[in-house]
């Protein structure tokens, strides 16, 4: 069943919290932006191989596109789908593919016109990730698209945003990135005047059928003081 949702929201996080919260995240995802760069660089190394010996654009592309299925644990068909065995969890299935969607997209460039890839010419670089200086302001998006944290130094605040979409929400918290923001917020400390929310609403919420009062933005997620506030603060209204 669909379900059209978003949700957005500020925290601020408590003077003595903010270093070690942005370090953390931001520490999280030069890691992870390492681990894509020596992903790509195992993929493309594969690839070189498998073109050796291929003559003509289609074979060359063909045997590169195998190679980052393979990669990827998978297989591709004769329409160029990728898939997995069957006996693979879902979580595992799903991760696989998200792998060989990201690999194809880094590799290939798609063009809308003529609806081909065209692969590119040079292995993987470090300065085509997206690394971060671990104290300044960072934004990040989800690869999934569509979702975005901001950090913001100077008032300490965290801004979460994930545009309208089918299933949106969800599947922006099962996202690695979300998940991360979410665990480390789990672990502060919060004081007076710190924390905040999130909110957000759906295409069923905010049906007219649902009579007076019915239909307004709600409360996603709550953290520290201030978001038990706006809970109590909302309650009331």
């Amino acid at each position: 069943m669909s379900t059209y949702e978003w949700e957005r929201g500020d925290v601020t996080l408590p003077a003595s919290q903010w270093p070690k919260f942005r370090k953390a995240l931001i520490s999280w995802w030069n890691e992870d932006q390492e681990e894509k760069l020596e992903g790509a660089k195992a993929a493309w190394s594969l690839i070189k191989a498998a073109q050796k010996g291929k003559r003509g654009k289609k074979a060359r592309n063909d045997a590169a596109l195998a190679a980052v299925a393979k990669f990827c644990e998978g297989s591709i068909d004769e329409y160029e789908r990728f898939s997995v065995p069957d006996y693979f969890r879902q979580e595992r299935t799903s991760k696989l593919h998200e792998s060989f969607e990201w690999l194809r997209n880094f590799f290939w460039n798609y063009d809308h016109a003529t609806g081909e890839w065209t692969l590119r010419t040079k292995g993987p670089m470090k300065k085509e990730f997206d690394f971060r200086p671990v104290s300044k302001d960072a934004r990040f998006s989800a690869d999934s698209g569509g979702v975005y944290i901001t950090l913001t130094n100077e008032t300490r605040t965290l801004h979460y945003r994930v545009d309208e979409n089918n299933h949106a929400c969800d599947r922006a918290r099962e996202t690695p990135l979300v998940s991360k923001m979410f665990q480390l917020l789990g672990q502060v400390k919060w004081g007076r005047k710190s924390g905040g929310h999130f909110y957000g609403n759906n295409e069923y919420n905010r049906d007219p059928d649902n009579g007076a009062g019915g239909g307004g933005n709600y409360i996603t997620s709550a953290f520290g003081p201030l978001g038990e506030q706006a809970r109590k603060d909302l309650q009331r209204w």
